[in-house]
């Protein structure tokens, strides 16, 4: 096979599994949207956020794009729920819910 087509190749092979751990991110997202803390003071599940960064394969001699880090979003709030009834519900009847906003997640796919 000509090397051109193999670097190609391998391009396109880095992509499709960059966009596979950021569509698993997602959907592990999207699972645990509805997670609740299960005693007063936990935290509900956080948001994660994937990054990427190019990385140069000598070999080929072409940038290939990889996985970076997976973390915590810190940046968006809980959001809180009125549930006097839930375990993990505070002295003032509420829970606090997972920073996930399912529609975004859709986008985000």
């Amino acid at each position: 096979m000509n090397n051109d087509v193999l670097t190609a190749m391998s391009i396109s092979v880095s992509g499709l599994r960059a966009q596979g751990e950021r569509i698993n991110v997602i959907a592990q997202n999207i699972a645990n949207s509805t997670s609740l803390p299960s005693e007063p003071g936990e935290q509900p599940y956080r948001r994660k956020i994937i990054t990427f960064k190019s990385e140069m394969d000598r070999d080929l001699g072409a940038e290939l794009v990889t996985l970076d880090e997976i973390e915590d979003d810190t940046r968006t709030p809980f959001g809180e729920e009125y549930n006097p009834s839930h375990p993990a519900a505070n002295e003032d009847g509420y829970v606090l819910t997972p920073n996930v906003t399912s529609l975004i997640e859709i986008q985000d796919m």
